[in-house]
């Protein structure tokens, strides 16, 4: 029996909107307006594209699932599907080879009616042409979320690059809290008030904003980081949501200063101070909870699965308390 997450779209979280594609069912993240923002290059906009930490969750007493996703342009070849039921260890589907489609149905452990989770691939186009359960068989809705976090930032908030889309830092972080989360963040994204103000369209009962490395990277000049920043702070000030701001965590492949002769220090010391001068914003720094163990690190940047299971225990214990 096929489920249309048209019909079903309060199956589907962390997305603005669910329409058909040429070739299935496409899940995005993005208002238009955010789009348009994240529409400065190609690889912005796959990266904006990607359905990340966008979930599909479901009660049913199917004793099987079936999944068809087609693939499109990629952040990361990194092609694999999550399932979980009842909050058990997920399985991983991966397609028989790069590309896909994946095609393929497995059995559900259990019985009776059973929550089922699918976290979709963070960093390549999908659009799913298919997603079956047995003939007959009950479907409702999962158990309400308790709060929904809203997160606006880079690669390393978006996930990149985790191997598996249930081990993401926001992904671990709303099954630790049993908070709702959507997740506008971008790879290669730099401190900016825009998308942050395009959020509030969103909802949400808290936001996190995560910025600044690519500044860093990009040897943007400090007075205009000041600028973005406080920009930032002044819609986090006023925002109906409880705003979180994040100072970035370490960055091994820092070599010395930028063009502009600063040290990501000199970045993340603009965070702290001006978001000081806030008093509702609540300031996570990343130099205090996450160590520079090269055990935490896929790359000379990016937290791989370990590493995003620190930060995502530091997200749950800050914000969720």
């Amino acid at each position: 029996m096929e489920i249309s997450l048209l019909e079903h779209r309060d199956f589907v979280y962390g997305v603005a909107g669910v329409r058909n594609g040429k070739n299935g069912f496409v899940f995005e993240r993005m208002t238009p307006e955010l789009f348009e923002i994240y529409g400065y290059s190609e690889s912005a906009e796959i990266r904006a594209k990607s359905p990340s930490d966008v979930r599909i969750r479901f009660r049913t007493d199917s004793r099987t699932l079936g999944v068809t996703l087609n693939y499109g342009r990629a952040a990361r070849k990194l092609f694999v599907l999550d399932v979980s039921v009842d909050g058990m260890e997920a399985k991983s589907l991966v397609p028989e080879q790069d590309g896909g489609p994946l095609d393929m149905t497995v059995d559900l452990p259990g019985e009776g009616m059973r929550t089922v989770e699918i976290n979709l691939p963070n960093l390549i186009e999908v659009e799913m042409a298919s997603l079956r359960v047995d003939d007959g068989a009950k479907l409702e809705a999962a158990e309400a979320y308790h709060g929904k976090l809203v997160i606006v930032g880079d690669s390393i908030a978006q996930g990149m690059t985790c191997s598996h889309p249930a081990d993401s830092t926001f992904a671990r972080f709303s099954r630790m809290t049993g908070m709702d989360v959507h997740n506008i963040a971008v790879g290669g994204a730099v401190m900016n008030p825009a998308p942050l103000a395009a959020s509030r369209a969103l909802g949400g009962t808290d936001v996190v904003v995560a910025f600044g490395i690519n500044d860093f990277s990009q040897a943007k000049p400090l007075a205009k980081f000041q600028e973005d920043t406080r920009g930032v702070c002044e819609l986090l000030q006023s925002d109906s949501r409880r705003p979180f701001i994040i100072v970035p965590i370490p960055y091994p492949g820092e070599n010395g200063p930028n063009k502009a002769e600063l040290t990501s220090d000199d970045y993340r010391e603009v965070i702290r101070k001006t978001a000081a001068e806030y008093p509702r914003i609540t300031v996570i720094d990343g130099m205090q909870f996450f160590p520079m163990e090269e055990a935490l690190y896929v790359d000379n940047c990016h937290p791989n699965n370990l590493g995003m299971a620190v930060y995502a225990r530091t997200m749950a214990s800050v914000i969720h308390s």
